[in-house]
């Protein structure tokens, strides 16, 4: 029998992770508001539903039984309004819907953005205390998910760190261009993840029988970076001077990040999803995520 699985806002993520499952066999319910996105996913084989994850327009379009249902969706943009609509409203929905129909594992995709500041010590799941009003959003989206009684589901969070991956490497990018300063500052550790590296945490995710109830996983690489290490370690491979950070020009340093926040310094541990569902990052390091990008003319 076929397995199928719903893929509910398919961006950077949810797009990988659909063309996976298809090759995997999977019958794929992709679900997203970008009519480019869902000509593309027709195109691959998907059944394509063009709703907003927030409403229930989409409900009687996903009916009947359902091996695994993601929800991956991003912030619908505007601000802080824009996080609350996607990712609580997108969870207010994505629980209705698991209500109307039998999921056997559910995942909601959250963020890191739910650990404060630690001063760069290391943190783990059970150290979600959000300093911030985008992480307190995330934070309430994660609690609506997995506190909803849909007792048949067995539901999981995966806590993504920086998600970079083939054409979304932005600090390369600016980093080629040979800059002489950085605005901000780079004496705080960036938690990354590949693309590839996310899709596999599902995927380990699903196969996993030992995975019961309701579970939380951090989905990070292996190796903290200072942002400092990383632009000079790509200032390096790229033959050029490495630049000097000016923290007075942007004390905030990130167009992604919302007045009044200050990049968090900690280090993420991701032990937990290696131990019970026996995963490893393919790109253990920066080093050889990034490499393969180095080499590329064009980007």
């Amino acid at each position: 029998m076929t397995k199928r699985t719903l893929i509910l806002g398919c961006g950077y993520v949810g797009q990988a992770l659909a063309e996976e499952a298809l090759q995997s066999g999977f019958e794929v319910i992709a679900v997203t508001r970008n009519l480019e996105t869902l000509a593309d996913l027709n195109r691959l084989g998907c059944q394509v539903v063009a709703a907003q994850v927030e409403s229930d327009t989409w409900h009687a379009q996903a009916t009947g039984e359902f091996d695994l249902a993601i929800n991956c969706v991003s912030s619908a943009g505007n601000g802080l309004e824009g996080y609350r609509q996607s990712y609580v409203g997108g969870n207010h929905s994505f629980v209705a819907w698991l209500n109307k129909v039998s999921v056997g594992r559910a995942i909601f995709t959250s963020s890191v953005s739910v650990y404060p500041d630690s001063g760069g010590e290391w943190v783990s799941e059970t150290d979600a205390a959000p300093n911030n009003d985008r992480g307190k959003i995330i934070l309430e989206a994660e609690n609506i998910f997995l506190n909803s009684d849909v007792s048949s589901t067995r539901k999981c969070i995966l806590r993504l760190g920086g998600i970079y991956g083939p054409q979304r490497h932005m600090l390369l990018n600016k980093s080629r261009l040979a800059p002489e300063e950085i605005p901000g500052i780079g004496t705080y550790y960036l938690n990354l993840i590949r693309l590839e590296d996310i899709c596999s945490s599902i995927w380990s995710v699903y196969k996993c029988a030992a995975l019961e109830g309701r579970s939380i996983f951090n989905v990070v690489d292996d190796d903290p970076v200072f942002k400092l290490d990383l632009v000079n370690w790509f200032a390096d491979q790229l033959g050029h001077p490495r630049p000097r950070f000016i923290a007075s020009k942007n004390p905030n340093n990130s167009s992604r990040r919302f007045a009044g926040e200050s990049p968090s310094n900690r280090r993420i541990r991701n032990c937990a999803l290696k131990k019970k569902c026996n995963w490893e990052p393919r790109f253990h390091s920066f080093k050889e995520g990034f490499s393969s990008f180095l080499k590329e003319v064009d980007v």
